[in-house]
């Protein structure tokens, strides 16, 4: 099977080339190519969107190029090349919102919260409009080789934090998110499933106190630091057996960088 994969550089991108790469024949495609170069592949992913808050913040334009209007770009070819898309999103898009979302609700664009996820909730409704075939995965506090920022990094690292101490966090591995959604991509290809939105979020989060006794360190917080709580948005779509707790994936990490 020939995969189309775009973002193949960055965090969440290698993991799915490593994954995939025992599946198909992976075709990588660099923000700089033409998209043609995806022409035949039966399943084009698309990991390139910008994952920084910070960077949503500070240049929006930037931020909204590249979660909604690269989206656009993407679904339209996949569409005229009768591929399934599988579109990498965010679980910003829940945590961003007023009231839980789920893959039937209608999103409310103009109340969420941050720059960063208002161009997801965007990059996911162009997705659904103009794609013929798609998953949307909604990934979660993202942990494994190569990560470079978020609070775990920061504790191993001993940098201080920036989120309160006593928020929750719902880890999962780019190994485990790239191996589940192969596994839902499966479901999509055989005509068991149609288009949906999967929350790929580990069970029951840990606060970042629980993560630093687990990683045995001690936290450094700035003051006044806001308190962000994991909201795991609905799992009603995916075998709950598939699904991770939280300290086993952190366990799992740990275990690969020793």
């Amino acid at each position: 099977m020939k995969i189309g994969l775009i973002g193949h550089k960055g965090f969440l991108g290698q993991a799915f080339l490593h994954e995939w790469s025992h599946y198909g024949d992976i075709v990588c495609l660099d923000r700089n190519d033409d998209i043609v170069k995806l022409d035949g592949c039966k399943v084009i992913i698309n990991a390139n969107g910008n994952s920084s808050k910070v960077v949503a913040e500070r240049d929006p334009l930037f931020d909204f190029t590249s979660n909604a209007l690269f989206p656009l770009k993407v679904s339209l070819f996949s569409k005229h090349n009768d591929s399934l898309l599988i579109h990498i999103s965010s679980a910003e898009v829940e945590n961003s919102s007023h009231d839980t979302l789920n893959d039937k609700s209608v999103i409310e664009l103009l109340a969420m919260n941050t720059n960063y996820g208002f161009s997801k909730a965007v990059g996911e409704s162009v997705v659904q409009r103009y794609a013929e075939n798609w998953m949307v995965i909604r990934p979660s506090g993202l942990i494994g080789k190569g990560m470079y920022k978020g609070p775990v990094y920061d504790l191993i690292n001993k940098e201080p934090l920036w989120v309160n101490p006593e928020s929750t966090l719902s880890l999962m591995g780019t190994e485990t998110t790239a191996k589940l959604t192969y596994q839902l991509m499966l479901g999509h290809l055989s005509g068991a499933r149609e288009n949906q939105t999967y929350n790929l979020m580990s069970k029951h989060p840990l606060s970042v106190v629980e993560i630093a006794d687990r990683l045995n360190v001690k936290v450094e917080a700035r003051p006044n630091l806001p308190i962000y709580h994991a909201r795991i948005g609905s799992q009603q779509n995916i075998d709950p057996r598939l699904i991770p707790s939280t300290e086993e994936e952190l366990f799992k990490y740990m275990r690969a960088m020793i």
